[in-house]
């Protein structure tokens, strides 16, 4: 049961990581990194 809760957590998070990425796109350009 714990083990369920958990990996459905996780796949929310991982969701929500992707709809912030599709929306705000993927961050800054490689020369900010510099």
């Amino acid at each position: 049961m714990e083990r369920e809760k958990l990996e459905e957590i996780g796949k929310q998070i991982i969701d929500a990581s992707f709809q912030v990425h599709k929306t705000l796109g993927p961050g800054l350009l490689e020369s900010a990194y510099e």
